[in-house]
């Protein structure tokens, strides 16, 4: 008599289909076309890639219903799928390291909000007297560095199939990931940098540390003829 053994089910949650979801969505032209295609292929696996970080990491300390953060999370991914490329890497990785750097943000606004009072207690005429405009010399140091990190940026990307260094090209791939995510990161802040860094590439501190130097030196030779160039 033959037995029937069942079929374990899958652990891969997010695997060859989800994958082919994302390339089928960024292919669709129409915008029904992306919202089936993100509703029948794409929602459920990240809805559980959400879930898995946020309990995972214990980002459920916010102050807001758990399911409403995997909401806010899954309207993140969808509102910025277009920005992935499928040349640069897995869906998966891609988009758990976003969701991850998406929830440190709110975490660190949440504790920022702790130490202040809220503006809404503050008259009309307060909140007016506050709001200075910046000086024309500020505004023109924050358009050179923006224009000199797009041309670091540009750099690093160019020769990173020169770097033979496995842990410094890692840190490369992190940084210019972080670098398309600067408008929502304070990558001026050193150790909040470290940490998504660590994050992106699993390297420990001292290997991140030794990549960034070199990675250093060659932004002081572009920020020099960046100064000279003005």
């Amino acid at each position: 008599m033959i037995t029937k053994t069942k079929r374990k089910k899958s652990k891969i949650y997010f695997g060859l289909a989800a994958q082919q979801g994302v390339e089928d969505f960024l292919l669709a032209e129409e915008l029904q076309e992306k919202h089936k295609i993100f509703n029948e292929k794409l929602h459920a696996p990240f809805t559980k890639l959400i879930e898995n970080i946020v309990f995972t990491y214990r980002f459920i300390n916010l102050g807001e219903p758990v399911q409403s953060l995997q909401l806010e999370c899954l309207s993140h991914v969808y509102l910025n799928l277009h920005k992935y490329k499928p040349e640069k890497g897995k869906a998966f990785s891609y988009f758990g390291t976003m969701i991850k750097n998406y929830l440190i943000q709110k975490t660190t606004k949440a504790k920022k909000v702790q130490d202040v009072d809220y503006i809404d207690e503050m008259s009309e005429n307060k909140v007016e007297r506050l709001i200075i405009s910046r000086p024309e010399k500020e505004q023109e140091l924050l358009d050179f560095n923006e224009h000199l990190v797009a041309t670091v940026a540009r750099h690093l990307d160019k020769n990173l199939k020169n770097i033979k260094n496995q842990n410094e090209k890692k840190v490369t791939q992190a940084l210019l990931q972080l670098i398309e995510y600067k408008d929502e990161l304070d990558l001026y802040n050193k150790k909040q940098l470290y940490v998504l860094l660590r994050e992106l590439t699993d390297l420990p501190t001292k290997k991140i540390t030794q990549a960034l130097n070199k990675i250093r030196l060659q932004y002081q030779i572009l920020k020099k003829k960046h100064v000279e160039k003005r």
